[in-house]
Protein backbone atom coordinates (compact mmCIF):
# COMPACT_ATOMS: atom_id res chain seq x y z
CA UNK A 1 0.00 0.00 0.00
CA UNK A 2 1.54 3.26 -1.10
CA UNK A 3 2.03 6.00 1.47
CA UNK A 4 0.10 9.19 0.92
CA UNK A 5 2.26 11.58 -1.05
CA UNK A 6 2.59 15.11 0.32
CA UNK A 7 0.80 17.96 -1.37
CA UNK A 8 2.79 19.25 -4.28
CA UNK A 9 3.92 22.87 -4.53
CA UNK A 10 4.04 24.11 -8.10
CA UNK A 11 7.58 25.24 -9.00
CA UNK A 12 6.95 28.87 -9.89
CA UNK A 13 10.29 30.63 -9.51
CA UNK A 14 8.62 34.02 -9.18
CA UNK A 15 6.74 33.21 -5.98
CA UNK A 16 7.96 35.53 -3.29
CA UNK A 17 5.54 35.47 -0.36
CA UNK A 18 4.48 32.57 1.83
CA UNK A 19 0.71 32.26 1.78
CA UNK A 20 -0.51 29.29 3.78
CA UNK A 21 0.35 26.12 5.62
CA UNK A 22 -2.16 23.30 5.79
CA UNK A 23 -2.05 20.04 7.75
CA UNK A 24 -4.84 17.50 7.56
CA UNK A 25 -5.33 14.27 9.46
CA UNK A 26 -7.91 12.00 7.86
CA UNK A 27 -9.05 8.72 9.43
CA UNK A 28 -11.21 6.34 7.37
CA UNK A 29 -13.03 3.12 8.24
CA UNK A 30 -15.56 0.73 6.71
CA UNK A 31 -17.85 -1.87 8.31
CA UNK A 32 -19.87 -4.61 6.56
CA UNK A 33 -23.07 -5.82 8.25
CA UNK A 34 -25.22 -8.74 7.12
CA UNK A 35 -28.59 -7.05 6.60
CA UNK A 36 -31.07 -9.66 7.86
CA UNK A 37 -29.20 -10.62 11.03
CA UNK A 38 -27.46 -7.28 11.69
CA UNK A 39 -24.22 -9.23 12.20
CA UNK A 40 -20.91 -7.47 11.54
CA UNK A 41 -18.98 -9.59 9.06
CA UNK A 42 -15.94 -7.58 7.99
CA UNK A 43 -14.39 -4.30 7.01
CA UNK A 44 -11.40 -2.38 8.30
CA UNK A 45 -10.97 -0.33 11.45
CA UNK A 46 -9.95 3.32 11.52
CA UNK A 47 -6.82 3.98 9.43
CA UNK A 48 -5.31 7.47 9.62
CA UNK A 49 -3.16 9.52 7.25
CA UNK A 50 -1.56 12.93 7.57
CA UNK A 51 -1.35 15.23 4.55
CA UNK A 52 0.70 18.44 4.64
CA UNK A 53 1.47 21.18 2.16
CA UNK A 54 2.15 24.83 1.45
CA UNK A 55 0.97 27.45 -1.01
CA UNK A 56 3.13 30.37 -2.14
CA UNK A 57 1.93 33.42 -3.99
CA UNK A 58 3.22 36.52 -5.69
CA UNK A 59 1.64 39.79 -4.55
CA UNK A 60 -1.96 40.19 -5.77
CA UNK A 61 -1.82 36.81 -7.52
CA UNK A 62 -3.59 33.52 -6.90
CA UNK A 63 -1.94 30.13 -6.77
CA UNK A 64 -3.12 26.77 -5.56
CA UNK A 65 -1.68 23.43 -4.63
CA UNK A 66 -3.40 20.08 -4.36
CA UNK A 67 -2.58 16.52 -3.45
CA UNK A 68 -2.45 13.64 -5.86
CA UNK A 69 -5.69 11.67 -5.91
CA UNK A 70 -4.58 8.45 -4.25
CA UNK A 71 -6.48 5.19 -4.68
CA UNK A 72 -5.77 2.61 -1.98
CA UNK A 73 -6.73 -1.03 -1.66
CA UNK A 74 -8.06 -1.91 1.80
CA UNK A 75 -8.30 -5.57 2.83
CA UNK A 76 -11.89 -6.55 3.68
CA UNK A 77 -12.15 -10.35 3.62
CA UNK A 78 -15.96 -10.61 3.35
CA UNK A 79 -17.17 -14.02 2.13
CA UNK A 80 -20.69 -15.39 1.69
CA UNK A 81 -20.89 -19.10 2.52
CA UNK A 82 -24.53 -19.13 3.60
CA UNK A 83 -25.78 -21.12 0.61
CA UNK A 84 -27.82 -18.25 -0.81
CA UNK A 85 -27.40 -14.68 -2.00
CA UNK A 86 -26.98 -12.32 0.96
CA UNK A 87 -27.66 -8.60 1.39
CA UNK A 88 -25.11 -6.43 3.19
CA UNK A 89 -25.00 -2.87 4.51
CA UNK A 90 -21.71 -0.97 4.21
CA UNK A 91 -21.02 1.86 6.67
CA UNK A 92 -18.20 4.28 5.76
CA UNK A 93 -16.77 6.93 8.08
CA UNK A 94 -14.35 9.80 7.53
CA UNK A 95 -12.97 11.63 10.57
CA UNK A 96 -10.88 14.70 9.87
CA UNK A 97 -8.93 17.50 11.52
CA UNK A 98 -7.85 20.50 9.45
CA UNK A 99 -5.24 22.99 10.66
CA UNK A 100 -4.36 25.98 8.52
CA UNK A 101 -2.60 29.33 8.79
CA UNK A 102 -2.82 32.27 6.38
CA UNK A 103 -2.17 35.98 6.18
CA UNK A 104 -4.88 38.37 7.29
CA UNK A 105 -5.87 39.32 3.73
CA UNK A 106 -6.19 35.75 2.49
CA UNK A 107 -8.86 33.10 2.42
CA UNK A 108 -7.74 29.48 2.40
CA UNK A 109 -10.20 26.87 1.14
CA UNK A 110 -9.49 23.26 2.09
CA UNK A 111 -11.19 20.16 0.73
CA UNK A 112 -10.96 16.58 1.97
CA UNK A 113 -12.58 13.81 -0.05
CA UNK A 114 -12.96 10.12 0.74
CA UNK A 115 -14.76 7.99 -1.83
CA UNK A 116 -17.48 6.72 -1.35
CA UNK A 117 -18.26 9.64 0.99
CA UNK A 118 -18.79 12.47 -1.47
CA UNK A 119 -19.42 15.36 0.90
CA UNK A 120 -16.70 18.01 0.93
CA UNK A 121 -15.34 19.02 4.34
CA UNK A 122 -13.54 22.34 4.68
CA UNK A 123 -13.02 23.45 8.27
CA UNK A 124 -11.98 22.32 11.75
CA UNK A 125 -12.64 18.79 12.97
CA UNK A 126 -15.55 16.47 12.46
CA UNK A 127 -16.84 13.20 11.05
CA UNK A 128 -18.89 12.26 8.00
CA UNK A 129 -20.61 8.90 7.51
CA UNK A 130 -22.52 7.22 4.70
CA UNK A 131 -24.22 3.88 4.13
CA UNK A 132 -24.82 1.79 1.04
CA UNK A 133 -26.18 -1.69 0.30
CA UNK A 134 -24.85 -4.49 -1.89
CA UNK A 135 -25.27 -8.23 -2.30
CA UNK A 136 -22.98 -11.23 -2.66
CA UNK A 137 -23.87 -14.50 -4.32
CA UNK A 138 -23.11 -17.74 -2.52
CA UNK A 139 -19.40 -18.68 -2.32
CA UNK A 140 -18.29 -15.22 -3.47
CA UNK A 141 -15.72 -13.18 -1.53
CA UNK A 142 -14.66 -9.54 -1.55
CA UNK A 143 -10.98 -9.65 -0.60
CA UNK A 144 -10.24 -5.94 -0.88
CA UNK A 145 -11.76 -2.84 -2.39
CA UNK A 146 -10.24 0.43 -3.68
CA UNK A 147 -11.10 3.70 -1.97
CA UNK A 148 -9.98 7.22 -2.89
CA UNK A 149 -8.57 9.55 -0.24
CA UNK A 150 -7.48 12.98 -1.41
CA UNK A 151 -7.17 16.57 -0.29
CA UNK A 152 -6.56 19.93 -1.87
CA UNK A 153 -6.40 23.54 -0.81
CA UNK A 154 -6.35 26.95 -2.42
CA UNK A 155 -5.24 30.37 -1.20
CA UNK A 156 -6.89 33.60 -2.32
CA UNK A 157 -5.05 36.90 -1.92
CA UNK A 158 -7.11 39.92 -0.94
CA UNK A 159 -10.43 38.16 -1.54
CA UNK A 160 -12.87 38.40 1.35
CA UNK A 161 -16.19 37.53 -0.24
CA UNK A 162 -18.12 34.36 -0.91
CA UNK A 163 -19.80 35.94 -3.95
CA UNK A 164 -18.54 35.20 -7.44
CA UNK A 165 -16.84 38.29 -8.85
CA UNK A 166 -18.72 37.85 -12.12
CA UNK A 167 -21.77 35.56 -12.30
CA UNK A 168 -20.90 34.86 -15.95
CA UNK A 169 -18.08 32.68 -14.59
CA UNK A 170 -20.76 30.08 -13.80
CA UNK A 171 -21.02 29.16 -17.47
CA UNK A 172 -19.26 25.95 -18.39
CA UNK A 173 -19.27 22.17 -18.43
CA UNK A 174 -18.57 20.21 -15.24
CA UNK A 175 -17.91 16.54 -14.55
CA UNK A 176 -16.33 14.11 -12.09
CA UNK A 177 -13.13 12.79 -13.76
CA UNK A 178 -13.32 9.43 -11.97
CA UNK A 179 -16.92 8.92 -13.17
CA UNK A 180 -16.91 10.33 -16.73
CA UNK A 181 -20.23 8.84 -17.85
CA UNK A 182 -22.29 11.86 -16.84
CA UNK A 183 -21.90 15.63 -16.64
CA UNK A 184 -23.47 19.04 -16.17
CA UNK A 185 -23.83 22.14 -18.32
CA UNK A 186 -24.17 25.43 -16.38
CA UNK A 187 -25.94 28.27 -18.20
CA UNK A 188 -26.47 31.85 -16.99
CA UNK A 189 -29.14 33.79 -18.89
CA UNK A 190 -31.55 36.69 -18.49
CA UNK A 191 -33.98 34.61 -16.39
CA UNK A 192 -31.31 33.32 -14.02
CA UNK A 193 -29.09 30.24 -13.73
CA UNK A 194 -30.04 26.86 -15.25
CA UNK A 195 -28.33 23.47 -14.97
CA UNK A 196 -28.57 20.67 -17.54
CA UNK A 197 -27.70 17.09 -16.51
CA UNK A 198 -26.72 14.34 -18.95
CA UNK A 199 -26.54 10.81 -17.60
CA UNK A 200 -28.44 7.54 -17.33
CA UNK A 201 -31.45 6.19 -15.52
CA UNK A 202 -31.28 3.41 -12.94
CA UNK A 203 -31.99 0.85 -15.68
CA UNK A 204 -29.37 2.19 -18.11
CA UNK A 205 -31.47 4.45 -20.35
CA UNK A 206 -30.38 7.96 -21.25
CA UNK A 207 -31.45 10.62 -18.76
CA UNK A 208 -31.44 14.31 -19.64
CA UNK A 209 -32.66 16.74 -16.99
CA UNK A 210 -33.13 20.51 -16.85
CA UNK A 211 -33.41 22.56 -13.68
CA UNK A 212 -35.79 25.33 -12.87
CA UNK A 213 -34.13 28.77 -13.21
CA UNK A 214 -32.31 29.99 -10.09
CA UNK A 215 -32.74 33.75 -9.91
CA UNK A 216 -30.59 34.67 -6.87
CA UNK A 217 -26.81 35.40 -6.95
CA UNK A 218 -24.70 32.26 -6.57
CA UNK A 219 -22.26 32.20 -3.65
CA UNK A 220 -19.51 29.80 -2.68
CA UNK A 221 -20.36 27.29 0.09
CA UNK A 222 -24.06 28.04 -0.28
CA UNK A 223 -26.46 25.17 -1.03
CA UNK A 224 -28.59 25.84 -4.11
CA UNK A 225 -31.74 23.69 -4.17
CA UNK A 226 -33.51 23.41 -7.52
CA UNK A 227 -36.22 21.18 -8.98
CA UNK A 228 -35.13 19.00 -11.91
CA UNK A 229 -37.42 18.18 -14.84
CA UNK A 230 -37.39 15.42 -17.44
CA UNK A 231 -39.04 15.50 -20.86
CA UNK A 232 -40.46 11.98 -21.01
CA UNK A 233 -42.64 12.20 -24.14
CA UNK A 234 -42.23 12.93 -27.82
CA UNK A 235 -40.26 11.41 -30.69
CA UNK A 236 -37.37 12.48 -32.92
CA UNK A 237 -38.35 15.69 -34.69
CA UNK A 238 -41.66 15.83 -32.85
CA UNK A 239 -41.22 16.88 -29.21
CA UNK A 240 -44.23 17.05 -26.94
CA UNK A 241 -44.60 20.65 -25.67
CA UNK A 242 -45.49 20.91 -22.03
CA UNK A 243 -44.57 17.27 -21.34
CA UNK A 244 -41.97 18.07 -18.68
CA UNK A 245 -42.37 16.05 -15.52
CA UNK A 246 -40.75 16.62 -12.13
CA UNK A 247 -37.87 14.13 -11.78
CA UNK A 248 -36.63 15.25 -8.36
CA UNK A 249 -34.28 17.81 -6.84
CA UNK A 250 -30.70 18.95 -7.21
CA UNK A 251 -28.59 20.51 -4.46
CA UNK A 252 -25.51 22.30 -5.80
CA UNK A 253 -22.64 23.64 -3.68
CA UNK A 254 -19.71 25.46 -5.30
CA UNK A 255 -16.47 25.79 -3.31
CA UNK A 256 -14.78 27.91 -5.99
CA UNK A 257 -15.17 28.68 -9.69
CA UNK A 258 -13.96 25.25 -10.76
CA UNK A 259 -15.03 22.80 -8.02
CA UNK A 260 -18.14 21.82 -6.13
CA UNK A 261 -20.54 19.09 -5.19
CA UNK A 262 -23.99 18.21 -6.49
CA UNK A 263 -26.58 15.82 -5.07
CA UNK A 264 -29.32 14.50 -7.37
CA UNK A 265 -32.28 12.93 -5.57
CA UNK A 266 -35.24 11.71 -7.57
CA UNK A 267 -36.99 8.96 -9.50
CA UNK A 268 -33.82 6.96 -10.20
CA UNK A 269 -32.29 7.25 -6.74
CA UNK A 270 -29.77 9.49 -5.04
CA UNK A 271 -26.18 10.23 -6.10
CA UNK A 272 -23.56 12.67 -4.86
CA UNK A 273 -21.01 13.92 -7.40
CA UNK A 274 -17.82 15.93 -6.84
CA UNK A 275 -17.59 18.43 -9.68
CA UNK A 276 -14.58 19.74 -11.57
CA UNK A 277 -14.76 22.22 -14.42
CA UNK A 278 -14.11 20.60 -17.80
CA UNK A 279 -14.77 23.59 -20.07
CA UNK A 280 -15.25 27.27 -19.21
CA UNK A 281 -15.19 30.71 -20.77
CA UNK A 282 -11.90 31.79 -22.40
CA UNK A 283 -11.98 35.04 -20.39
CA UNK A 284 -12.82 34.67 -16.73
CA UNK A 285 -12.54 36.84 -13.63
CA UNK A 286 -11.95 33.75 -11.52
CA UNK A 287 -8.46 33.53 -9.95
Amino acid sequence: MKAMRALLVLPWACWSAHAAEVSIEACVSTLFTEKSTQTDVGGFSSTCYTMDGSVFREENKFFSSSSDREIRDFALGVCNTSGATQQYVTTHELKYTINKTADADERVDVRVHYDPISEVVTEGSGAVTSQSEFELENNVCVDFIPFLLSTSFQAYSGLDSSLLVDQQDLNGIFWEPDVPGHGFDFKLHELGFTVFYYGHTADGQRLWLISEPYSEPVRFYENLSMQMYEVAQGTFGAPAPGAETVWGTMTLTLVDCDHGNVVLDGVDGRISINLERLVGLPISSCP
